[in-house]
């Protein structure tokens, strides 16, 4: 569902890139007041730039005004930050920086002033990729949507069952450079309708334990959901990336209690429901679709998005379902995997192992470690479906919850660049995008 009431029905695709650039945004925010800085030899190309931004950003709802333009004198790091600083202002709204070319350190160093130094939305953007004409409309539409999202602007949304639940994502990035250091990402939504997050990163040493750094987040969390909409939530739910098979135990006795043990000191009486999921990405299990019905002979495809396999090659000692939530297209040559027929809606017992071909999609594999709030299965796959709907920096299904992607993201940015915690005046926008 995109802004002025514009639906668009759920498609085998599973994609809505061109419904975005047709539709206006669920929120919009005007570009009122924002910086361009470029060097000289990219002046053509950041002049047709922001024209371009002025022309497709109203049909999707935003409105842009001239911006700022800010010429350099070289392509120095120091030149680009010096710009910087003396360009933002209190009233500007985001900074967008054209570089001549890609390099890891003028990137860090533009990062690092605009989410520790001097906290601001900032969209960085290769000279090269909005150099051809016919490719810059849409180009630019797409960085529009993604610096509506880091202004606070949201793009579309999915239809929510639930009320009065919080939603939170947890995945960690390992730090190379630093031996055993790791950087925890953390979101978690501020709304009904999942289109506002809160977000906090934390370093984690390795003597350290990551549930000791996600506990003061949550409750960090838990207070500005209040701040949103007047009441703590009811339920919140738990996705988390990169808990293996072998750690389940451990997330289970050791630390679900401590999670459960902190809601009271937000609150005395304060205990909501809780429903924590693992979700598993690195697996060899493939599912497909039998063409040919039960008799076969009809050849093998891979299942529309939404497909669910919750028996047959799942755990006796856990609750845990695969779920299909992305298309592709083509089939051919892959590796060898633990696969299953699925003839129609209805899946077959029929495992077998054999070479899967080539754009073979690869299920996500979930495992719900503890449900106080007893959800049926069906609607805590359908709503993990829906997730996978929600993350703006693809017009499409993903292959985990958003929540769970915007918390690698962030780990990410923060573990690669920032290398430092980033200001909490951008906790509450999407500024990692």
């Amino acid at each position: 569902m995109f802004g002025k009431n514009g639906k668009f029905p759920g498609s085998y695709q599973a994609d809505w890139g061109s419904q975005c650039t047709r539709n206006q945004v669920l929120v919009a925010v005007n570009l009122n007041n924002w910086v361009v800085v470029y060097v000289p030899k990219d002046q053509r190309v950041s002049n047709d730039f922001v024209s371009t931004m002025k022309r497709v950003g109203p049909q999707m709802g935003i409105m842009v005004s001239d911006a700022n333009m800010v010429p350099l004198r070289d392509d120095r790091v120091e030149t680009f930050l010096r710009a910087l600083r003396e360009s933002i202002t209190p009233s500007t709204q985001i900074v967008v920086i054209i570089c001549p070319s890609a390099r890891t350190d003028r990137y860090s160093a533009i990062k690092k002033l605009c989410c520790v130094e001097k906290p601001i939305a900032s969209q960085v953007i290769n000279a090269r990729t909005i150099m051809k004409q016919d490719k810059i409309r849409s180009i630019t539409q797409k960085i529009c949507l993604q610096m509506n999202c880091k202004l606070g602007g949201s793009l579309w949304r999915v239809q929510i069952p639930f009320k009065n639940v919080m939603v939170c994502g947890v995945d960690s990035y390992h730090d190379t450079e630093s031996k055993g250091k790791s950087w925890a990402g953390f979101v978690a939504s501020l709304d009904g309708d999942m289109t506002k997050w809160y977000s906090r990163v934390a370093v984690q040493l390795p003597s350290q334990e990551l549930l000791d750094t996600l506990l003061a987040m949550l409750i960090n969390a838990i207070h500005r959901y209040k701040e949103e909409n007047h009441q703590f939530p009811d339920k919140i739910i738990f996705y988390r990336d990169g808990v293996g098979d072998g750690q389940l135990n451990t997330t289970l006795k050791h630390e679900i209690p401590q999670i459960e043990n902190c809601f009271s000191k937000i609150c005395q009486g304060y205990a909501p429901k809780l429903t924590f999921v693992v979700c598993q990405k690195r697996i060899n299990t493939r599912i497909f679709a039998d063409l040919g019905g039960s008799r076969g002979g009809g050849g093998l495809d891979n299942p529309p998005p939404g497909s669910i396999m919750d028996h047959t090659i799942t755990r006796r000692q856990w609750y845990d379902f695969f779920l299909v939530s992305q298309h592709v297209r083509q089939v051919s040559e892959g590796r060898e995997g633990e696969e299953l027929r699925m003839s129609g809606k209805n899946a077959s017992s029929r495992a077998t192992t054999s070479l899967s071909r080539k754009g073979t999609v690869t299920p996500t594999h979930y495992v719900v470690v503890y449900d106080s709030a007893n959800m049926k299965p069906d609607h805590v796959q359908r709503f993990t479906y829906k997730m996978c709907h929600m993350y703006y920096n693809w017009p499409g299904t993903i292959r985990v919850p958003a929540p769970c992607q915007y918390a690698h993201k962030l780990a990410q940015l923060v573990g690669t660049n920032l290398k430092k915690e980033f200001s909490e005046q951008l906790a509450d926008r999407l500024f990692f995008l």
